[in-house]
């Protein structure tokens, strides 16, 4: 016989009501009588009805959160669009949706911004952000306030997640490599443009570079590897500064932002330099016509965001019942022949 939730009432000694709200979210539950009701959940096996769960849902008010390091990245614009995608799907469900923006990579204020949504009363959050021991910390604490998050576009270590959407960095890296030994085989002495050394996509995709170089038996050494922060003016200021300081550079391979600054530098320099991009942005784009960046790896961002919030909804639908699998979006090789596509 399925166990019914006034089952749970009578042995918890509480109301139906109390294990409603404490079993879907609702709040005004103290936390130890919350726990002691989804513990006799679990031990008598309840498994909610699925089509209720969705009653419940347009019923109840479902406040959601995405938190992206976009101020100033233009590559975020299209993540942004695939949270509003999902946003409308799920607008019947009576859910909403915040999107909150953070500037750059300083630790103190990715936190502060975790906070926030810890603060606010939201049910779930996507997140991107950095790779440290004290945001992970930070993050492990919305688990304890039964906040599922789901990672977007870069990896985090070490904390408690529904799951990971976004791309294969180190793939993307090789995928990198991979092109750049069709035409050039010779030793290369590389400037290397990274968003932040805490972004643990950036460092993977660099990895994967320079692995894949060794790989097609490319020698290379790395005259200079920088933070740009994601932004265009360090970023040009920092390239120019390398590249007036080592005359001897073939590559510029630029890991995550500051595509524009960076290729800028090269293109006030004169020299023959090839340049190695990521994502597809409007600046992008009319270097890679240009000839100037030689191609782009992409990683299709309106899906990250789409399917990213879309499995959070489920996660809470499902109360957590139902593990979620990493959802890793394909990489996309963009040259002038292609890019606009």
């Amino acid at each position: 016989m399925a166990v019914k939730i006034t089952d749970i009432a009578e042995k918890a000694g509480v109301s139906r009501g109390t294990v409603d709200r404490a079993l879907h979210n609702r709040g005004s539950v103290k936390p130890e009588v919350e726990e002691r009701i989804r513990s006799i959940a679990k031990e008598l096996g309840f498994v909610p009805n699925r089509a209720g769960k969705v009653l419940a849902a347009q019923k109840q008010k479902i406040k959601l959160c995405c938190l992206l390091p976009d101020v100033g990245n233009p590559f975020f614009e299209d993540v942004i669009k695939g949270f509003l995608k999902a946003q409308k799907e799920l607008n019947d469900f009576n859910v909403t949706v915040e999107i909150k923006h953070v500037k750059g990579f300083s630790i103190e204020d990715h936190i502060n911004k975790i906070k926030e949504v810890s603060e606010e009363g939201f049910n779930g959050l996507c997140l991107t952000t950095l790779n440290v021991e004290p945001i992970q910390k930070e993050i492990n604490k919305l688990a304890l306030k039964n906040i599922p998050v789901v990672v977007v576009n870069t990896p985090i270590d070490n904390i408690k997640k529904v799951c990971y959407v976004g791309p294969n960095y180190y793939s993307a890296g090789l995928t990198a490599a991979g092109m750049f030994s069709k035409s050039f085989k010779s030793a290369q002495s590389l400037v290397i443009v990274t968003g932040s050394f805490n972004i643990s996509g950036h460092m993977d995709r660099i990895k994967g570079f320079c692995d894949g170089l060794m790989q097609h038996q490319i020698n290379y050494e790395v005259a200079e590897i920088f933070e740009s922060e994601d932004d265009d003016i360090i970023s040009y200021n920092k390239t120019k500064a390398s590249l007036e300081n080592f005359s001897n550079v073939t590559t510029v391979f630029i890991a995550a932002a500051g595509v524009q600054g960076a290729s800028k530098a090269v293109k006030e320099s004169g020299r023959h330099i090839h340049v190695v991009a990521f994502d597809d942005i409007g600046t992008t784009r009319e270097f890679i016509k240009e000839g100037l960046i030689d191609f782009t790896i992409c990683q299709n961002p309106i899906e990250q965001g789409y399917n990213s919030l879309m499995t959070l909804f489920s996660y809470i639908m499902d109360e957590g019942k139902i593990k979620k699998e990493d959802f890793i979006t394909h990489n996309t090789i963009k040259i002038a022949e292609n890019i606009d596509e």
